[in-house]
């Protein structure tokens, strides 16, 4: 039988599969090889049933882990694996001990020259040398630094938004601000320096600083001229606050007062020049002498000048519009020269206050057995045209007449000026002689004297001036006139300008003296007129409002009792002018 078929007879034990050199056996059961196994001729287990043929590509089962070797040496270094992670911070260590100091190092090459001799201020120069100047010292002894002849020290710049914005100012600190001018620290507010201002304007320097009243104020007229007469005085703020229960006025007549003003202007108190008009020539300075004040007021009056958008009038300086209003050293015509600066070809409005004061009242004529009053001051022009504004003090107004037999008549009121409102007229009886004196005298002067008592028993009330006419009593009580004419009043501010209800500015006139109480009871008492209202004018960069008093009224003539017959009072002074007028900030 044949290998081949000597397999088959195995049956399911034995599986042959393929031919000649390629013919596969495979047993399916336990096969007894006591005579070992050969494969091609070639014995692979002997018939000890160990394993002697080939052992390549034979593979045992896993042994039992033999004992560790001896350590290998060490295999040649692997490349450089990658950086890993940053590890957390770990805690600090303690510090070292401290290393030896190093060996000294080899001395530097020597510094320059320190310029310079005692006291003086050393600085580099332009050619990065240090110096001295016998012109910027310093005393340690005296804590004095000095600047020499030649010397100048500039200043850093602020506005006024910037200075107001600094914190911790020391008393004394000075600055350059370019809105106002060089200013100084007082320790509470900032102080301008007057007329250090390079930008001109129309509202001052504020060199007399924030203003609140706290009770009344009262400025001492400068350069007076009797009692009755002085300068312009003038206030430069940076805001003016008059609160309620206050009064800011001067402490005599004289030629005006002005406010300049750099912010707002609140009044709840009382603004007034009532009975402080002056009594002053500004003609040709004759009548009312004043030698503190050479010049006078130009034949069309005082002139202000303002700029305002879309004005009607275009502006050309004049050195002589404020003549007659101050010596020349006076703030007003500092303030003139910062106006000419502005106004130079630009267009505005013009307010002419003008010299001559509006006329006075006649006295009351003569007519027998009738009484009469005096006849009001006329008002003073407020007029505007073309941007020219005209504004005139009221005239005082004339005296009564105690009507009798004959036809004499009462004193008369006179005109003022720029400066005051015109003087009332005494009062008489028209049987007595008229007397010169109870006329009014011009340009503010004294008020009328009342009836001269003549051959005829009688009593009469002087006029209101500078001074007050005198009254006569004979018998009964002939008051004088009371002191004093409406002034002039001038706001210029740039920011608002606000009249509280309850606050008052005001230029008024004052009262005619009164008579009374004659025995014989009927006819025989007249009183004086009252004198002119001033001139008030508020020049204003924002609004103006006012809810208060805002006016220059003549002051009243006096009253003549008893009235069984037709009045004989005194005439009333004439109204002055008022207005606000809004211009260019």
């Amino acid at each position: 039988m044949t290998k081949a078929t000597e397999l088959a007879q195995l049956g399911g034990l034995v599986e042959v599969t393929g031919t000649g050199n390629a013919t596969k056996v495979g047993i399916g059961t336990t096969v007894d090889l006591s005579g070992g196994l050969s494969v091609g001729g070639s014995e692979v287990i002997n018939k000890s049933g160990n394993w002697v043929g080939s052992t390549g590509g034979i593979q045992g089962i896993q042994g039992v882990q033999g004992t560790a070797g001896s350590i290998g040496v060490d295999g040649d270094p692997g490349a450089q694996g990658a950086t890993g992670s940053q590890g957390t911070t770990g805690t600090q260590g303690t510090t070292g001990t401290q290393g030896t100091d190093g060996t000294q190092g080899t001395q530097g090459i020597s510094g320059a020259t320190v310029g310079g001799s005692s006291n003086q201020v050393v600085y580099k120069n332009g050619s990065n040398v240090t110096s001295g100047d016998a012109g910027l010292t310093f005393n340690d002894s005296t804590n004095i630094l000095a600047l020499g002849s030649q010397h100048q020290l500039g200043l850093g710049n602020f506005t006024t938004a910037q200075r107001t914005a600094l914190t911790g100012v020391s008393a004394g600190s000075l600055i350059y601000n370019t809105d106002l001018g060089l200013e100084v620290y007082s320790g509470t507010s900032w102080r301008t320096i007057s007329g250090t201002s390079a930008a001109a304007n129309y509202f001052g320097d504020a060199s007399d600083g924030a203003f609140s009243s706290t009770g009344n104020t009262t400025l001492t007229v400068t350069n007076k001229s009797g009692s009755f007469d002085g300068d312009m005085m003038v206030r430069q703020y940076s805001s003016f606050t008059l609160n309620a229960g206050h009064t800011f006025t001067t402490d005599q007549p004289c030629r005006g007062l002005v406010i300049l003003c750099t912010g707002d202007v609140t009044i709840s108190g009382t603004l007034t020049m009532t009975a402080r008009g002056a009594a002053a020539d500004p003609e040709d300075n004759s009548s009312h002498p004043n030698s503190n004040i050479p010049t006078t007021v130009p034949s069309n009056g005082l002139i202000f000048k303002f700029g305002q958008t879309g004005g009607a009038r275009t502006h050309t300086p004049s050195t002589t519009d404020l003549n007659g209003a101050s010596p020349p050293s006076g703030d007003i015509l500092t303030w003139l020269s910062q106006q000419n600066t502005i106004i130079a070809g630009q267009s505005g409005v013009e307010v002419r206050l003008s010299r001559q004061g509006a006329p006075g009242g006649a006295g009351a004529p003569g007519s027998p057995n009738t009484n009469r009053p005096g006849s009001s001051g006329t008002a003073g022009t407020n007029s505007v045209s073309s941007g020219l504004y005209t504004m005139q003090t009221g005239g005082g107004g004339g005296g009564g007449n105690g009507g009798w037999s004959g036809n004499v008549p009462a004193g008369s009121g006179s005109y003022g000026s720029c400066f005051g409102g015109g003087s009332g007229g005494g009062g008489n009886r028209s049987e007595n002689p008229l007397d010169a004196g109870m006329n009014a005298t011009i340009w503010g002067g004294a008020g009328g004297f009342g009836d001269n008592g003549g051959t005829f028993n009688h009593c009469g009330g002087g006029g209101a001036g500078n001074p007050g006419g005198s009254g006569n009593q004979n018998g009964g009580t002939g008051n004088p006139g009371a002191a004093g004419n409406g002034g002039l009043l001038i706001i210029i501010a740039a920011g608002d300008v606000t009249i509280n209800s309850g606050g008052s500015v005001t230029a008024h006139g004052n009262n005619g003296g009164s008579a009374s109480g004659h025995p014989d009871g009927n006819r025989v008492e007249s009183a004086g007129g009252g004198s002119g209202g001033g001139i008030i004018f508020v020049a204003h960069g924002g609004t103006f409002s006012n809810n208060g008093t805002f006016a220059a009224n003549g002051g009243p003539g006096g009253t003549a009792s008893p009235l069984a017959w037709p009045s004989h009072t005194g005439g009333s002074g004439g109204a002055g002018a008022v207005r606000s007028i809004p211009i260019t900030a």
